[in-house]
């Protein structure tokens, strides 16, 4: 009975009830990549958009070939850990790019 979140769902889960830029807060900790499971949002979700891309249930409609929005990042990557980044890959191919 489980699903992807939506990308909607997934990123307001993310910014809790503060709309926060980072999962953790406002500002980027830089902890989260390391030790995601202690990166926990407003909503007390963990683990997200700090330690890896999670592929959403939402489909990207432009024409081309089927892509899904695919969200958070991977620990190397600080400033796509926004709550508000995003990246379409396509399921078809191997790591979606």
């Amino acid at each position: 009975g489980a699903r992807l979140c939506t990308e909607l769902e997934w990123e307001r889960a993310c910014k809790g009830p503060n709309g926060d830029l980072f999962s953790a807060g406002a500002a980027w900790d830089p902890t989260c990549a390391k030790t995601p499971e202690q990166c926990v949002s407003g909503f007390g979700v963990r683990s997200m958009g700090a330690a890896l891309e999670e592929w959403t249930a939402s489909v990207v409609v432009d024409g081309g070939p089927k892509r899904v929005a695919v969200r958070g990042a991977s620990a190397s990557a600080a400033a796509a850990s926004r709550t508000s980044s995003r990246v379409i890959l396509s399921p078809s191919l191997p790591n979606g790019r």
